[in-house]
C-alpha cells in the first residue's frame, strides 16, 4: 500500500529497486534485525551456560573479519566487547561487506544453534525488510540473491 505522500503525488514512487548500496534506512534495519536477532539467542544457552550470542559475536570478529582479540574485548577481564554487526553496519565497509555478514549470520546460525525457529524469524525479518524498503534482493536457500 503507498502512503499518503506517494498517493498525493508529493513524492514520487521508486522505479527501480534499491542495488548495491545500503541506505540510511536500510542501515538502522539491519542493526534493529541483528539486535533483535541477538536478544532470540540471549534467551538459549549451551549445555555448559555459555551465552549463544557472545560466541555468535566473538566468531564474527575473529573468522568473519579476522580481527584480533585484544581488539575485541573493552578490558582486560573479557566482561564486555564491541558489538560487532553494529560495528560493521555503521562503519566503513561497503555495501557488499555487510550482505557477507548476513550470509555469514545465517549459515552461522544454522551450524550452531537447534532453535532453528530463531534462523527462520531472521531469514523472514530480512526478507521483509528488503521488500519494505525496496531492496532487490533476498535470502533463497541462506543465500541473498537479486530479484527483479
Amino acid at each position: 500500500m503507498d502512503l499518503f505522500s506517494i498517493r498525493n503525488g508529493y513524492i514520487k514512487a521508486p522505479d527501480m529497486k534499491i542495488r548495491e548500496t545500503l541506505t540510511t534506512d536500510m542501515k538502522n534495519s539491519l542493526v534493529n534485525t541483528f539486535h533483535d536477532m541477538k536478544y532470540q539467542l540471549s534467551r538459549t544457552k549451551k549445555s555448559n551456560g555459555t551465552i549463544i550470542p557472545d560466541l555468535y559475536e566473538e566468531s564474527v570478529w575473529l573468522k568473519f573479519l579476522n580481527l584480533k582479540t585484544e581488539d575485541y574485548y573493552n578490558d582486560w577481564t573479557r566482561s564486555s566487547h564491541v558489538d560487532v554487526t553494529k560495528y560493521i553496519i555503521e562503519g566503513n565497509y561497503p555495501w557488499h561487506k555487510v550482505f557477507d555478514l548476513i550470509e555469514y549470520s545465517v549459515n552461522y546460525l544454522s551450524e550452531n544453534i537447534k532453535e532453528k525457529y530463531i534462523i527462520e524469524w531472521f531469514i523472514s525479518h530480512l526478507n521483509n525488510e528488503f521488500i519494505r524498503l525496496n531492496y532487490a534482493y533476498r535470502i533463497v536457500d541462506d543465500k541473498i540473491v537479486v530479484v527483479d
